[in-house]
């Protein structure tokens, strides 16, 4: 079997794996807000011993995106978030979503030098 030109994966594909797909939701956005409508008090983060709810994570989330369109965020704007794998990153990264802002994540590991030469 001769592999398709720009797709050398198919053939690597299962036989029941198809490959092409529509997926049902357009975006990271669209995936969030059904959980929250759909399952509300389902776990939508899991931290430790922690579960926060979908309910509780958009109120979080649409608050912050809020605050960050009152700030001046527009669409298409850049937001570095600097955190770690925690739950506010989940919220951070949804609300920039929300906001029509454009996410790119800073190691917080990184020295000064690095994250001067991401950020410029």
């Amino acid at each position: 079997m001769s592999e398709p030109v720009g797709r050398p994966w198919l053939p690597r594909y299962d036989a029941h794996v198809p490959p092409e797909f529509e997926p049902d939701v357009r975006d990271g956005v669209e995936l969030f807000e059904r959980g929250a409508r759909e399952r509300p008090d389902d776990p939508a983060i899991l931290y430790f011993e922690t579960a926060i709810s979908f309910r509780a994570a958009a109120t979080h989330a649409h608050a912050v995106a809020t605050a960050l369109r009152k700030l001046g965020l527009r669409p298409g704007d850049r937001v570095a978030l600097m955190l770690q794998n925690v739950p506010q990153m989940v919220i951070a990264l949804h609300a920039v979503w929300l906001a029509g802002g454009v996410v790119t994540t800073v190691n917080p590991m990184n020295k000064r030098r690095e994250l001067e030469h991401q950020l410029t």
